[in-house]
Parts: structure tokens; C-alpha cells; sequence
């Protein structure tokens, strides 16, 4: 080992106060800067005899945008095969017990969208994750690879081709092998919200193929669920319909009930008349959240909650009291939508941004 183990607390554990802290807290503390001084010592630990510390100084350089952290990774997805710290697992998902090395590299991945953006890091952004999507089928990323996508969502149509060839060589994975060491379908499901705003009839394409499978996990309804609860296609609704059927739990099928039924709930809103969803993600020079072309009209969810049918028609809940009162469950549905995150008013498709049923 070229580094003693006090070199590698200070590198990976040690603040710039010189505090221990967990390794997260300090990749996030270095997102800001003041760490540059450990990346030429961080870049020979990611060439240590030791996988675990290896591991780790790969996280951190990838995390905070490093070229030479990228470019390591890179050649190491060449050949998983020869990777140290897949030779011999050295961190391990708590719920499968597989190795989770992956993970925590598409989760650094992520993370390093939060770095200054200059074309040579997306550049890498992008041949990482194509070069992670080749092997989504064989090795456990969990849902850290789709948020990392969804984080750098101006690449999706660049890598869409990629994602789908993951999702439907899982599928195959899925159809021939019964022994997978981690959820493998659950890892799809997560996957298919990264192409659901491009790609709708084929997402409820692949989620039927994930219900066929035989009893899948709550956890992968829950995802296809999330993944599907924007889009307004008889193809996406049959599917709900579906979900709602196979998922026995009251909680659940009142949930699922509800997001079949937002698309009815619009429609009432806006006195039958055909209606147009689009979404914009940031609003940062307008009032409104989001909106929605109804023969004219358009209904806007305001930034302190309220939901308004042009500035003429005034509030919702004012324009409809009479049928709010006859309708409980309409009304319920009204208070859900103006109670809220922001994020989710303006449809951002991230997954920390969806409702999770909980149950």
C-alpha cells in the first residue's frame, strides 16, 4: 500500500478543519472548492492494491467532476472483469447483499452534475453512462443510474438508443435467467421514467412486459406507477389499470384510483373540452408553475398553491364550489394538488420530486 492509513483518513475522511466526517458529507462540503489540493493524491489512491480505498478516491474524483476520475472509471467498464472491487466485492447493498460498487459510481455520477458543466465533463457525463447502460443488465445499479440520467437531462436523446438497449437486454435477462442476486426488475422499472416524456406508448410497452413476469415486487409497481402518472395515452391508463388490479392493498389501489382519474379530474376542470398538457421544468421570469391550453383557456397552478383558470375565470375552487361540494373525491384532489412539492406542480419527472405511496 502506498498510502498509510492516516494519509487515506485525511484524504477521504478528514474536513479542512480537520474534523472526521462521513465520505459523503465530504464530497459535498468539496463541491464547493477547497479541496483541489488532495485530487493529485486521491488520483494515485484510485490505483491502490487496496479495492475499498480504490473504490472510494474513484467516488470522490468522479463526484467532483474530476477528468482523470472519469477516465479511469471509463477504462475500467472496458473490462469489469480485471476491476479490483469486483474481483473481490468490498460494499454490499443492504437489502440484496450484492455488491453495490455500481451504485455508488452512477450515484457519484449524479453528484457531479452539480459541478460546474464545461463540454469536456459532459462529454465524459455522456460516455460513462452509455458505457454503465451496457452493463445494466448484469450488475446491480439500483435506482442511481436513472437519477444520474434524469439529473443530466439534456443528454436523454442523446443516450436514449443506450437506455433502451439496457432496458430490453434486462428484459431478456429477465425472461432466461432465474438467478439474479438483485431486482433486476425493479431496476428497469426505475429506468423507464428517464424515457417516458419521449417515449409513452413504448414505456407502457415495457411495463406490460415487466407485469407479465411472474409476481413482481411492490417496489416495481411502485416505480411503474411513477414513471407512468404523467402521461395521459389509453395504453399508459390501461396499464394503471392493470397495476391496480395485481396490487391488493386498499392504500394503494386508492392511490392508484386517484392518478387513473387526474386525467377525468382535468377534463372536469376544463368543461370536457380536449385538453393539452405541457410542461415546462423552470419558470424562473413567470408566476405561474404550470399550465394548461384548454379551447382557450388555460389553467395555471401559482406559485403560493392556487389553481386558476385564466386570470378572467378566476380560482378554481371559487369557478367550481358547487361541484366541489358534490364531490368530495374531486375536491380531495384539488387540496392534494395545491398542497404540492413546487417541483411536482411543474411535472419535474425526478424521482426524489414523486409522490412514494408508502405503504
Amino acid at each position: 500500500m502506498t498510502h498509510s492509513l492516516e494519509q487515506i483518513e485525511k484524504l477521504l475522511f478528514t474536513n479542512l478543519e480537520g474534523n472526521r466526517e462521513q465520505l459523503q458529507d465530504i464530497i459535498d462540503d468539496g463541491l464547493d472548492g477547497g479541496y483541489e489540493n488532495r485530487i493529485p493524491e486521491l488520483i494515485k489512491l484510485v490505483d491502490s492494491e487496496e479495492p475499498y480505498y480504490s473504490l472510494l478516491a474513484c467516488v470522490m474524483l468522479i463526484s467532483w467532476g474530476n477528468r482523470a476520475g472519469f477516465i479511469k472509471l471509463f477504462n475500467w467498464i472496458q473490462d469489469p472483469t480485471q476491476i479490483p472491487w469486483l474481483k473481490n466485492s468490498v460494499v454490499y447493498d443492504k437489502i440484496y447483499n450484492c455488491n453495490s460498487a455500481f451504485e455508488m459510481l452512477a450515484d457519484s455520477l449524479r453528484t457531479s452534475y452539480y459541478c460546474e458543466q464545461d463540454q469536456e465533463l459532459k462529454t465524459w457525463q455522456i460516455k460513462v453512462t452509455q458505457s454503465f447502460l451496457k452493463l445494466y443488465d448484469q450488475y446491480y445499479f439500483g435506482q442511481s443510474l436513472a437519477l444520474a440520467i434524469l439529473k443530466g437531462k439534456e443528454m436523454i436523446l442523446i443516450i436514449q438508443d443506450n437506455i433502451i438497449e439496457a432496458i430490453e437486454n434486462s428484459l431478456i435477462r429477465l425472461n432466461q435467467d432465474t438467478n439474479i442476486e438483485f431486482d433486476l426488475a425493479f431496476q428497469v422499472a426505475c429506468l423507464l421514467i428517464t424515457i417516458a416524456a419521449n417515449e409513452d406508448d413504448l414505456v407502457a410497452y415495457y411495463a406490460n412486459q415487466l407485469l407479465s413476469l411472474n409476481n413482481p415486487t411492490r417496489r416495481v409497481l411502485q416505480e411503474l406507477i411513477n414513471s407512468l402518472q404523467y402521461s395521459q395515452s389509453s395504453a399508459t391508463l390501461a396499464v394503471l389499470e392493470k397495476i391496480k388490479n395485481r396490487w391488493k392493498c386498499d392504500k394503494c389501489n386508492f392511490y392508484i384510483s386517484k392518478e387513473i382519474k387526474i386525467v377525468e379530474d382535468i377534463y372536469e376542470f376544463s368543461q370536457g373540452d380536449k385538453v393539452s398538457i405541457y410542461q415546462n421544468k423552470y419558470f424562473p421570469n413567470h408566476d405561474n408553475i404550470a399550465h394548461i391550453d384548454a379551447d382557450g383557456h388555460e389553467i395555471k397552478v401559482l406559485k403560493d398553491g392556487r389553481i386558476v383558470k385564466c386570470s378572467e375565470c378566476g380560482e378554481i375552487r371559487q369557478k367550481y364550489a358547487e361541484q366541489l361540494k358534490q364531490n368530495p373525491e374531486l375536491k380531495n384532489r384539488l387540496d392534494e394538488i395545491e398542497n404540492l412539492d413546487l417541483k411536482e406542480k411543474a411535472g419535474v419527472s425526478e424521482f426524489l420530486c414523486v409522490k412514494r405511496i408508502g405503504c
